[in-house]
């Protein structure tokens, strides 16, 4: 069981310089950072699973191998990136196909739709409505409205730059969006 790769964040904001131009890729699909990350993966659990433990066969099997993934492109493209890595080198490849990737043995993706998903139960469209809930409650404490009402300044400023954010729930999303421009850019400044 692993989480998608790295990947550009879900939604902008709509002042936002970092947008799918920036990141090359659609709101929300895997970076080649995320597919990188996935592959070296897939070699170190090779290492460890068929080469040490001897627990998985070097040759890719469908009696021995099922991949199950939420129906979102970023976690489809990690599993195969994954299984790239983990069945590279493998002799199941089509050998005498002109052109063929080099030694890419196809290994099935197994989804279902988002709606009868109960393995990854939470996705962009199934939300937790208990935290829902909890979200709400905390809006009405009043140590709450007295954070809001001693950043006041910070808020407006958040509203004016950002081109509309003007709510704590929309302020959570900004810190996500910020994380991942932090990690792209650090990762970008080592490669």
């Amino acid at each position: 069981v692993w989480c998608h790769g790295l990947r550009s964040p879900v939604k902008s904001y709509a002042n936002d310089p970092y947008n799918e131009t920036y990141f090359g890729a659609p709101e929300g699909e895997l970076l080649q950072e995320g597919m990188k990350q996935h592959f070296i993966r897939g070699h170190q659990l090779r290492e460890r699973y068929v080469d040490q433990l001897k627990l998985v066969g070097e040759k890719y099997s469908r009696y021995e191998t099922v991949v199950r993934s939420s129906d979102t492109p970023r976690c489809s493209q990690s599993a195969l990136v994954n299984l790239a890595g983990f069945y590279a080198g493998s002799p199941t490849f089509p050998s005498r196909v002109p052109n063929w990737p080099s030694k890419l043995t196809p290994i099935p993706i197994h989804t279902v739709p988002h709606d009868e998903d109960y393995v990854a139960l939470i996705t962009q469209d199934n939300v937790c409505k208990q935290f829902d809930k909890a979200q709400v409650a905390r809006m009405q404490r009043q140590e709450f409205q007295d954070f809001l009402a001693s950043n006041w300044r910070l808020f407006h400023t958040i509203n004016s730059n950002s081109g509309g954010i003007n709510s704590p729930f929309v302020l959570d999303y900004l810190q996500n969006v910020s994380r991942y421009q932090t990690r792209e850019r650090l990762q970008s400044d080592t490669t």
